[in-house]
């Protein structure tokens, strides 16, 4: 995997390994489920198996084994090697540990959670020492085989949002180093509260982020800015200046970040001019900053809110770079 730079398939590793007898190998019975679907496994894929494989099978999810291998049959045309292992045979205390997979690996590693409780320290570290499953290089076909053109658009949207979002919090853990100010929070419409879930999906979010607020509807925006509610302007400079000042008060944040847009989606009984356009304002301690984006009219509304919201993120850890 490391000289490939990619982590291999399963197919790959069966053939490095095999010989004249057949290879154990522990795997869930998602896996064996997902053998249906000759796009994740191709007809070669499953005779190399076949041939050369012994499954031991790991329950998943409820699945009923037996009838999938007989689907697998049926409709595959191989007969798999398959031992169930079964938790019952196993010391109470080691049990959990069935239910660790190759997927939750990876996740946990996406997601910068510690590995040690998964695998063994020297597993761990060499995933983590050479940025294995990290989501920015590798990407796995199965991932996408069953996504539609959208979906792998706001797939990789919600990457983009991500890791803007690890950035602006890595910024944030510095500026708490320096005794600066760090401590935030946001007030958003029609990003439809995926500024603040990018936020606070991270590890250690608490530290910086205080509170968010997501006010969709004009109803909302009136009550929570009351006699400063621009009627005439809901999607200007002076609105979205006014939301960051008003949640800067409420929060007692040292700095806000305010958007306010129209995400449509366009249709013929809505034909807005300004759909796609977004207005973000940061408060900061003395001032409150300002920008204006116009994107394309016909995106989605999932597609506007994403962008919206990476564009937001990223432009706030400009100024506040900037500012400090």
């Amino acid at each position: 995997e490391l000289s490939l730079n990619r982590p291999l398939r399963f197919v790959e590793h069966l053939k490095n390994i095999s010989g004249t007898e057949k290879i154990p190998m522990i795997v869930g019975a998602d896996l064996i489920e997902r053998m249906l679907n000759p796009q994740i496994f191709t007809t070669v894929d499953l005779k190399e198996i076949e041939k050369g494989c012994h499954l031991l099978a790991a329950p998943r999810n409820n699945i009923e084994l037996e009838s999938i291998l007989q689907l697998v049959k049926q409709k595959r045309g191989v007969t798999l090697t398959v031992t169930h292992i079964m938790p019952k045979a196993i010391a109470p205390n080691l049990q959990k540990f069935l239910l660790i997979s190759s997927t939750l690996i990876r996740r946990a590693t996406q997601a910068g959670h510690v590995l040690e409780a998964f695998l063994p320290k020297n597993a761990a570290r060499l995933i983590q020492q050479n940025s294995l499953y990290d989501g920015s290089s590798h990407v796995f076909n199965f991932q996408t085989v069953n996504m539609n053109e959208l979906q792998m658009r706001c797939s990789e949207l919600e990457r983009q949002l991500e890791e803007a979002a690890k950035k602006l919090q890595k910024l944030l853990d510095q500026l708490e180093t320096q005794n600066r100010a760090h401590r935030f929070a946001v007030v958003e419409t029609s990003a439809g509260g995926q500024i603040a879930e990018s936020c606070t999906s991270k590890s250690g979010a608490s530290q910086h982020f205080l509170a968010g607020r997501v006010l969709y509807s004009l109803e909302a925006q009136k009550q929570f800015l009351g006699l400063k509610f621009a009627e005439n302007s809901s999607l200007s400079d002076k609105q979205v200046r006014q939301l960051a000042k008003v949640m800067q008060k409420e929060s007692g944040a040292d700095w806000v970040l305010a958007e306010t847009g129209m995400a449509g989606p366009p249709s013929p009984e809505r034909r807005s001019k300004k759909n796609g356009q977004c207005h973000l304002g940061l408060a900061l301690s003395s001032e409150v900053k300002y920008k204006y984006l116009e994107l394309n009219p016909f995106l989605t509304r999932k597609e506007h809110q994403l962008l919206f919201a990476i564009e937001a993120l990223i432009w706030a850890e400009s100024v506040l770079k900037e500012h400090n």
